[in-house]
C-alpha cells in the first residue's frame, strides 16, 4: 500500500502545517481552492504592498 502524502503547496511544494491548511479552507474562494504556503498566501493579498514583495 502507498502512504499518503501530507498536504503541500500548490505552487512550492513545501508541506503545509494545520494553520496553513485552515487558512486555506477559511479562504478557498481567495485561493481559487489551491492549497498555499503562507508565504505563497501573501500573492493573494488585497494588499499591493504584501502581494508583490518577494518570496523568502
Amino acid at each position: 500500500m502507498q502512504k499518503q502524502q501530507p498536504p503541500h503547496c500548490a505552487l512550492c511544494g513545501a508541506p503545509l502545517n494545520e494553520q496553513e491548511l485552515e487558512q486555506c479552507h477559511q479562504q478557498a474562494e481567495r485561493f481559487n481552492g489551491q492549497l498555499l504556503c503562507f508565504a505563497h498566501q501573501r500573492r493573494f493579498s488585497g494588499c499591493p504592498g504584501l502581494r508583490n514583495q518577494g518570496l523568502h
